[in-house]
């Protein structure tokens, strides 16, 4: 009987993986899974992506560790023996809706093309890592980790390190802003700035997810704000970079608009960028001048 649960087991996580894979880049192992040299990676593999950046790329497979928990990340770097400024780049999504796959790992690759050693991380909480994603609480954890991980790369200028962040990734950027000033500058696309406006424009996400994760609006209100860069605007002292659609069907200009208000009010400096679409989104949209406003702003900022 033991055998059997074990065997229906096994081909329960078979079916699981294969059913990843199907959402993953197309990778060959050049070496196998592996300690390494530093003490803040637990281990990496080199992966080869069909990708037009591969001839000048390296991308990394790694886990580390992070409250204790096993996480999964990426590292990727332009060939050779110099030193590069870093972008940490935070994803979008919730546990494992959205988690860094085919599209994304290209994208890493593609920023790591211009000269930049990218770091990412799956967080806490889905098939890849351990844990329980928290939506921007502990999971921060996971993603100002990666700044020190990043400091102790030979390859890595440590004085020039950026983060990028896309949705709820934009969130967990400007936390990690808040929380960690070596940050040299920092970006953020189709951002909330507002969680609990959030919850009150949008009735059925907040009862659907942002309640289930978040806790009750009215009795759990702190936790709203500690995710709203409104509510503390001041404390962040990093350059930012704030892009956003017109007339984005998820996330309002509105989010954007008030936070760079906030920023000017505290004399922090910031760029917001505007761009007029009809519907949608800009990650979504415009990818070429939203990629080119963000490689300047970081070819600025961190070169």
């Amino acid at each position: 009987m033991k055998n059997q649960i074990t065997y229906i087991f096994m081909l329960i996580s078979m079916l699981i993986s294969c059913q990843h894979i199907e959402n993953t880049p197309s990778v060959t192992k050049t070496s196998s899974i592996s300690k390494t040299n530093n003490s803040l990676i637990d281990y990496q593999r080199l992966m080869k992506i069909n990708s037009p950046f591969e001839k000048s790329v390296e991308l990394y497979a790694i886990e580390y560790t992070s409250d204790g928990l096993s996480i999964t990340g990426y590292i990727a770097k332009p060939k050779g023996d110099s030193t590069f400024p870093a972008i940490i780049y935070n994803r979008a999504g919730f546990a494992d809706a959205s988690t860094i796959a085919r599209q994304e790992l290209n994208y890493i690759a593609q920023i790591a093309s211009k000269g930049y050693v990218v770091l990412a991380s799956q967080y806490r909480g889905n098939i890849f890592s351990d844990g329980k994603d928290e939506f921007g609480g502990k999971d921060i954890n996971d993603v100002l980790n990666l700044i020190d991980l990043a400091e102790s790369l030979l390859y890595v200028n440590k004085d020039k390190i950026g983060m990028l962040g896309f949705a709820r990734g934009g969130m967990m950027t400007l936390k990690a802003a808040r929380m960690n000033k070596k940050l040299k500058a920092i970006a953020v696309v189709g951002t909330p700035s507002d969680y609990l406006l959030v919850a009150q424009n949008r009735p059925k996400i907040y009862h659907t997810f942002y309640k289930k994760i978040l806790g009750d609006i009215d009795t759990n209100k702190e936790a709203y704000i500690d995710r709203s860069a409104n509510n503390w605007a001041e404390e962040i002292d990093t350059p930012v970079l704030l892009l956003h659609a017109s007339n984005d069907n998820r996330v309002k200009l509105s989010h954007s608009e008030n936070l760079a208000a906030a920023f000017k009010k505290h004399k922090i400096e910031h760029k917001l960028v505007i761009y007029e679409i009809d519907n949608g989104s800009v990650e979504n949209n415009l990818q070429n001048l939203r990629d080119t406003e963000l490689l300047a702003w970081f070819g600025e900022k961190l070169k």
